[in-house]
């Protein structure tokens, strides 16, 4: 639905238009198709590195998932080995730490009952903070003002 807007907005007003002379509004559209451009006109031998390390953490995180499903105790989930090499791990490292301690302190403590009841409360709580956000940034629209950026 997001990308429909966008493809709208750009439509109607002119996407360099959008941009503010950032080259944000071009930049999303224009990283993919120069990239398939270069491939076509300027084709490369495969890189097998690459491909390797493709097919490592393919393995890797199917090895993680047959973990995590066979075994309760086990602490490692496939999507922090997908996740720690992205971006949001600079802005999210922090908050996994902290949610895996109190995870780990809970199922110590009230065992996997308690773990359960305490998804259900982490996941209230992501709602809320997105509702919260979201109306936030609702208010920044309608006033033209910058206001609470809930995400870094």
């Amino acid at each position: 639905m997001v990308f429909g807007v966008i493809a709208y907005i750009f439509y109607t007003y002119g996407a360099l238009n959008m941009s503010g002379g950032s080259g944000w509004a071009t930049g999303f559209g224009g990283r993919v198709f120069n990239g398939l451009q270069r491939w076509l006109y300027y084709p490369t031998e495969p890189n097998f590195y690459a491909t390797g390390g493709i097919v490592f953490g393919l393995l890797f995180s199917t090895l993680l998932m047959f973990m995590r499903a066979r075994f309760f105790w086990w602490p490692f989930h496939p999507i922090g080995f997908v996740v720690s090499s992205d971006w949001g791990m600079r802005y999210l490292w922090s908050c996994m730490l902290v949610s895996s301690i109190i995870k780990w302190g809970v199922l110590k403590i009230g065992g996997p009952r308690a773990s359960q009841q305490l998804v259900m409360f982490a996941i209230g709580l992501m709602l809320g903070d997105f509702t919260v956000g979201g109306i936030w940034s609702l208010v920044s629209v309608v006033t033209q003002q910058p206001m609470y950026n809930f995400w870094p």
